[in-house]
């Protein structure tokens, strides 16, 4: 099995935080989506022996496309792909874009999940990130979403930064965990390069929170989700009754994707792809067959320090056999760079399985770090 990933690099505004490729010009909507239709074509072997399970619309703001737009896409990826009989297939929106109409055009065209935005029920939060909608767009398109009841849910919250409260945490928590939702990605914030809010942190008008209130947070997230059945599954992510969000975790799991439109990558088992990340280039690439894929062939090295960073994201962890597939010189490395991980509880083994223990999934990407080898 296999997924899609499309890449719509649209926005309304910049959010602050944000630096995934996209563009505030929406004149050029129709003329993207045309060569992203022509990609979908010529990458069309990319993977001919495998069935897609999974298509995700992310971006920039897919919510924007209209009904026709995706209808020629999804005509696209039909023609040339072969899909699994009830694939899931999730679109990002912006709450500011869920109008009953919109709900109608993606019940219409397959849309199986909806991945809400919502960062904050705090318009001054909101205003903070530079989001495009309120807080009582939040609501509305909650409660549209809910009564509908056709789509699996899954909603966006950010804590971790200048200004969000304990109190105002605690609001977003209890009001989200009162709905139905069964899927909820809870994201620290961090300052990226490229950004709104990185070149305010180094003019000295933005404060990075610190490490000890961005733990407390988190604790405070996963408490209040485990609390309301939620597993927590991935650092970011947690879920009811197994709702996983399948193409990400697909993503965790090592399993191929192609990636469609500007900046979008992919990966066939072996090597890792890149569009660019330019719209104008990347319409002038696929129209001249030149392509706009960059490439590499993944190292034993690179193998070992992605399934370090991806697998120990989740409770799904490392598999002692798998590393020692990979190479047995690299899995002395790891039996000797993590020895002091167990010594220390940090690190768990179950049978086949490595695990960071819950209490040090805050300092995760430290723990992977310690445990990657340089080429």
């Amino acid at each position: 099995m296999a997924g899609i990933y499309i890449h719509i690099p649209f926005c309304k505004q910049a959010c602050h935080y944000c630096n995934f490729h996209f563009s505030t010009d929406q004149s050029r909507i129709s003329i993207v989506v045309d060569t992203i239709i022509e990609e979908l074509r010529d990458r069309r072997h990319f993977l001919s022996d495998e069935t897609i399970e999974t298509i995700y619309f992310g971006g920039g703001t897919p919510s924007i496309l209209s009904k026709g737009q995706l209808v020629q896409i999804f005509d696209a990826i039909a023609t040339n792909f072969h899909i699994t009989d009830h694939p899931e297939i999730t679109l990002e929106a912006n709450p500011d874009d869920v109008t009953s109409k919109k709900l109608d055009t993606w019940k219409d065209v397959g849309i199986t999940r909806i991945s809400l935005g919502i960062q904050s029920l705090h318009d001054d939060d909101l205003v903070f990130m530079n989001r495009a909608h309120a807080s009582r767009d939040c609501l509305h398109s909650l409660d549209l979403l809910l009564k509908d009841k056709t789509f699996e849910i899954s909603v966006d919250l950010i804590f971790g930064y200048e200004g969000l409260t304990t109190e105002k945490l605690q609001h977003n928590l209890q009001y989200l965990t009162s709905k139905d939702i069964d899927h909820m990605s809870c994201y620290a914030m961090t300052i990226e390069p490229k950004t709104v809010f990185n070149h305010r942190l180094h003019k000295g008008d933005l404060k990075e929170m610190e490490d000890s209130i961005v733990s407390d947070q988190f604790k405070l997230v996963n408490d209040a989700l485990s609390d309301h059945g939620f597993e927590h599954y991935e650092i970011s992510n947690y879920c009811k009754n197994e709702k996983y969000a399948k193409h990400n975790t697909s993503y965790w799991q090592g399993r191929k994707y192609l990636g469609i439109g500007p900046s979008a990558h992919s990966f066939d088992g072996e090597r890792r792809y890149w569009n660019v990340a330019n719209n104008a280039a990347y319409i002038a690439a696929i129209q001249k067959k030149h392509g706009a894929t960059e490439e590499e062939t993944l190292s034993l090295v690179d193998k070992y320090n992605e399934y370090i960073l991806t697998g120990l994201r989740t409770k799904w962890g490392l598999s002692v056999s798998r590393l020692k597939k990979i190479d047995p010189d690299i899995f002395k490395y790891f039996q000797q760079e993590s020895v002091h991980y167990f010594e220390e509880k940090q690190l768990i083994l179950t049978d086949d399985i490595v695990t960071i223990h819950h209490d040090f999934w805050p300092v995760a990407d430290r723990i992977c770090s310690d445990l990657f080898m340089l080429n």
